[in-house]
Formats: structure tokens, sequence, C-alpha cells
């Protein structure tokens, strides 16, 4: 069996803002509202595929590990994996990327933000992976789900790449 590929990415310029620029993003906003209802955090059962089909070429769902020390992918969409030129599912990200590297070091705090704070986190970014090396403009919303409506043990993440 090969040995998977390691690609080097970086990202540049990594902010969160308070709300998404996106109008894809702003609208996956508004659905993961209305299913949060009274909770904290919406379960995965609440989410029902079809409702989102245009999203879902744009969605990651992630199961959180250890208490959010790591995150594996569960699903990565079909729009995601035609960006960065890799399909990761099943993948965890301290395989994905090198652990302590700046990639592993800002995803893995992104995300470990929205288990700690249990609350939608908006960023925007330039990222890049080899051997495409020309910077990508980056936006993401990172969601959090809850079996029990309050301990986030999985993130959706609806992401929006544009390219020059």
């Amino acid at each position: 069996m090969a040995a998977q590929q390691r690609h080097i990415s970086g990202f540049r310029n990594v902010i969160t803002v308070e709300a998404p620029r996106s109008p894809e993003i702003e609208a996956f906003a508004a659905f993961w509202e209305r299913k949060r209802a009274n909770r904290r955090a919406p379960p995965r059962s609440a989410i029902d595929p079809a409702e989102i089909a245009t999203h879902l070429p744009h969605i990651l769902l992630l199961d959180v590990l250890e208490g959010g020390r790591d995150f594996r992918f569960r699903l990565v969409g079909t729009a995601i994996v035609r960006a960065t030129g890799r399909d990761v599912t099943g993948r965890t990200f301290s395989d994905v990327y090198q652990i302590g590297s700046p990639a592993f070091t800002t995803m893995r705090s992104i995300h470990h933000r929205v288990v700690v704070e249990c609350r939608p986190i908006f960023v925007q970014c330039d990222v890049f992976w080899l051997p495409q090396q020309d910077p990508r403009e980056f936006e993401g919303g990172f969601f959090p789900l809850s079996r029990d409506g309050e301990t986030v043990d999985m993130q959706i993440c609806r992401v929006e790449y544009q390219w020059p």
C-alpha cells in the first residue's frame, strides 16, 4: 500500500469576524440557528441533508476527538476536494497536517474554539496547497453540533474558496 501524500498547506492573514460576508455562509448560519432552537447547539440528527442540498459540496463534517485535541474528517464536500486537490475523508487533522506545523496549529485552534465556546466561528484568510501555491481567498463558518445540546461532539462547516 502506497503511503498517503502529505500536502504542505498554509494559511495567511487569518482573522475571525463577527459575521460572514458570503451570502451562502450567511444563509447556512441562519439554517443552523433555526435548527439550534433553544439548545446551545443542535444535534447532527437535526440536519437533514435534503434541506441543505445546495450547500453539500461546500460542507465539512468533523468528529471531535479527545475533547477537541484532534478532529476526524467525516465528510468532505466535492467542491472542497476540487479546491484542495485531495479527499481527506476518514483522516484526522494530525494525519493530514504535520503536528506542530503552523497549518495544524491554525486549524486545531479554530476548531477547538468552536468546541470550547459552543458557538459558530467565522474565519477569513488566504490558503494555499502544494503543488498549487497561489493563495486563494477562503471564508468559513464553523458550527457546533451536540447530541446532548451542551457538549460539542461534531462540527459542520460551510466553506468558500475564491479563485482569482
